[in-house]
């Protein structure tokens, strides 16, 4: 994988942080998003948290944060922790509800899947969590176009978003599931995501098409607010 010469990766367990010339990122990987997401992973100093899950909705999103929290229940610790900090608030993500109901279907039917899960609810186990991973992702291939919007599109998209916002060489935080790997798109530069996102078909039934190019940002001053969407012209010209 060609990176920045000055990218540089440390991990800590689920924690994985990404030191670059134009930011640091710290990615905080969550297995199970019915989990809460404890905050104590969470640097008490930060100047953007991203969020995963794409919302048809500004309303949506603004529901969430004032704490409809019950599709994601893994927020329902750190986005109250961000509002006391007045940390602001991104949301990157496009992908819509059919492909979330999608990929629930095809994992249903897996029956290696529902095992796995089956010994993970009886023994938390890291190995059984990485088969899992493993196992969403050959599930997931079965279907090109969702594995696409899922998995590689997205993760660039996002990744380029938050290096695109990066002034003054700012510490950003993102929460994601850890059958992704966001570190390593993260790390390529801006041109390498651009390139591989202009090598990839992308699948407007799989995402909220209004989104893909642009990252909505919250902000905290006794309720949150929407306070800006940036629309990025180069994604926006690879739709």
């Amino acid at each position: 994988m060609a990176t920045n010469l000055e990218t540089r990766l440390e991990r800590e367990g689920n924690v994985c942080h990404i030191y670059k010339q134009e930011a640091t990122y710290t990615l905080v990987s969550q297995f199970d998003h019915d989990e809460v997401q404890g905050t104590q992973q969470l640097p008490d100093k930060m100047d953007g948290l991203f969020l995963e899950g794409g919302y048809e909705s500004i309303d949506e999103l603004l529901k969430l944060l004032g704490g409809s929290n019950e599709y994601i229940p893994q927020y329902n610790e750190i986005i109250p922790f961000a509002a006391e900090r007045h940390v602001p608030v991104y949301f990157p993500d496009c992908l819509n509800e059919e492909a979330i109901e999608r990929a629930k279907k095809m994992l249903k039917n897996d029956s290696l899947y529902t095992s796995l899960m089956r010994q993970y609810d009886k023994t938390k186990s890291q190995q059984v969590t990485k088969a899992i991973e493993q196992r969403i992702v050959h599930t997931m291939k079965q279907d090109n176009a969702l594995y696409t919007m899922f998995f590689p599109a997205r993760e660039l998209a996002i990744a380029y978003k938050e290096a695109w916002l990066a002034q003054q060489h700012p510490h950003f935080v993102t929460i994601m599931g850890s059958a992704h790997g966001l570190e390593k798109s993260l790390a390529l530069s801006q041109k390498e995501k651009l390139c591989r996102l202009r090598d990839m078909t992308l699948h407007s039934e799989y995402m909220y098409a209004a989104f893909f190019p642009c990252v909505v940002r919250f902000d905290y001053d006794g309720r949150w607010e929407h306070t800006k969407t940036d629309e990025i012209p180069e994604l926006k010209r690879l739709l």
